[in-house]
């Protein structure tokens, strides 16, 4: 039985953990010190970190942390950035569960987008577009892998360019 859960610094070794697996000896260094610095980030609002468990293990993780526009401190929403989830556990569901979650929480908070980077095919299953009218926060080397979900249809749909947690805003994690 999966349990979707908000993680604490208890999981901290098995959320490191989750990623050097699912990301290997080359980028998983670098993740894992991302994942560590975005479970002490601050901002204001504050970050959602989950863990997915399965038999009391935790199988998968998602950090979604706040991002502003570059014009005022307001907050236009989050960034799903990163998720991981075990290879024992890939193709089962378990990261489509935990982002889905992800997403019912952050929709409460009534901010207006959900921004992403990565492959536009995982993505799509959630509602994630383009973000044709959003500069991220850094020089990207996959462009279409820059997307967005409108969670307010009613938000004005203005040139913004995407201010992220500074864990994020490193150039070599885009």
């Amino acid at each position: 039985m999966l349990k979707i859960r908000p993680a604490s610094q208890a999981d901290k070794d098995a959320i490191q953990g989750i990623h050097m697996s699912a990301f290997g000896e080359n980028e998983g260094p670098a993740i894992v010190d991302l994942v560590t610095q975005l479970l002490d980030d601050t901002s204001s609002p504050t970050s959602l970190h989950l863990v997915a468990e399965q038999h009391g293990e935790p199988v998968a993780h998602v950090t979604f942390s706040p991002v502003w526009s570059t014009r005022s401190d307001n907050a236009l929403g989050y960034i799903l950035a990163p998720l991981a989830v075990h290879p024992k556990t890939q193709q089962s569901g378990v990261g489509t569960a935990i982002v889905n979650e992800g997403l019912r929480l952050i929709r409460q908070q009534a901010l207006p987008y959900v921004f992403v980077y990565g492959d536009p095919k995982y993505y799509c299953r959630f509602g994630f577009e383009l973000a044709r009218r959003f500069t991220a926060p850094q020089p990207l080397q996959f462009p279409n892998g820059w997307q967005v979900l409108k969670l307010d249809p009613s938000s004005a749909d203005q040139a913004e360019t995407v201010r992220c947690v500074p864990a994020l805003n490193k150039a070599e994690l885009w």
